[in-house]
């Protein structure tokens, strides 16, 4: 439970901030190379949301007004489907969003649309601010209709012909390279003609944006850690493999602190990191890009807070160590009680 606690902090709390939708750079992380390295001027608002038109209920979904039509229809199917699990949510794909106050009356916004800037062929994604949407706009999540006769012979012919590959023609013309497809859009970052160079930031600002996330969750990262090193907490699945380990530590005579290193090692990289680093393998989520690397850096935090080596910083250190220098020393007296609880 606590695992799945941090994972929401995390994803919260990265959310609350600009999100590059091209990149899944962001301004709230703990990943220096997610990092979204350029200063948004961004307002934060809320839209009141029907679901399929069914105006009897609204859902508040907090939002920004630099979000893309993706991103924000992302949110408002995690607001409206907070109880489901991930696998029972509606794609992006299924849904468009309909601004029901628009300056002609009912309005479908789209990412990209014949109002979409362009600029040296490239095209900027469409945003809330793009829209001038404002604060408390009621808008509807529809669901798209489908062609199911369409959708039937589609599927039969698609059984009864094979296919070539010299019959297939792609829709992209020969001489375009899929890198180049892949720049002909932007959100935040990526801007046409370097502008977005003009707005970098430099320096210690980009350690100062890291610590002040860290700051947001360290108090969720520190009940999650403790929680996990409680020996009161280890299920018996667990204490069956560490019972296992101490049987084979017996019959080859294994020195104890070498026996003491494969329980800790073991107990953090073999049992709590893979779920860490991926929380999708234990719970029915569906982890974004901006989230992994932040997941991932816990998982090492956790890992190094079980080794014997010792802790120490300098200026090429990466900065996951910079960022819990003096949380880690933290975590590894904990670890004394808890290996002594093994013992026992």
């Amino acid at each position: 439970m606590q695992l799945f606690m941090l994972y929401k902090a995390v994803k919260t709390i990265v959310e609350m901030a600009p999100i590059d939708a091209l990149t899944s750079n962001s301004k709230n992380t703990i990943a220096e190379e997610k990092l979204l390295k350029m200063r948004i001027e961004h307002q934060s608002f809320t839209l009141q949301i029907d679901l399929n038109g069914n105006s009897d209920k609204r859902y508040p979904v907090k939002v920004l007004d630099c979000d893309t039509i993706s991103q924000v229809k992302q949110k408002c199917c995690e607001q409206i489907y907070k109880n489901n699990p991930s696998s029972k949510i509606p794609h992006n794909d299924e849904l468009s969003l309909e601004w029901q106050e628009g300056r002609a009356g009912k309005l479908t916004l789209n990412d990209i649309d014949n109002t979409s800037e362009r600029n040296n062929g490239m095209v900027c994604l469409n945003t809330l601010k793009h829209y001038m949407v404002k604060d408390n706009s009621r808008m509807a999540l529809m669901y798209k209709q489908r062609d199911s006769h369409n959708v039937n012979v589609n599927s039969i012919a698609f059984q009864d012909e094979s296919l070539a590959s010299e019959d297939i023609t792609l829709l992209v013309p020969e001489n375009v390279e899929c890198s180049e497809l892949e720049g002909q859009k932007w959100h935040l970052s990526n801007l046409p003609d370097g502008r977005s160079n003009k707005d970098l930031d430099f320096g210690d600002i980009f350690l100062n944006r890291l610590f002040l996330t860290k700051l947001l969750l360290s108090e969720c990262i520190d009940t999650t850690f403790e929680n996990l090193i409680d020996p009161q907490s280890s299920s018996i699945p667990i204490r069956y493999f560490i019972g296992m380990l101490d049987k084979l530590g017996k019959n080859f005579g294994v020195d104890q602190d070498v026996l003491q290193s494969w329980k800790n090692e073991c107990y953090a990289t073999r049992v709590w990191a893979p779920l860490i680093g991926k929380p999708d393998i234990l719970f029915d989520v569906s982890v974004p890009a901006y989230v992994k690397p932040c997941m991932d850096i816990l998982r090492q935090v956790f890992v190094e807070s079980f080794t014997q080596t010792a802790h120490k910083i300098n200026k090429e250190s990466p900065s996951q160590k910079l960022l819990f220098h003096k949380d880690i020393p933290r975590y590894r007296k904990l670890i004394g009680p808890f290996s002594s609880a093994w013992n026992q």
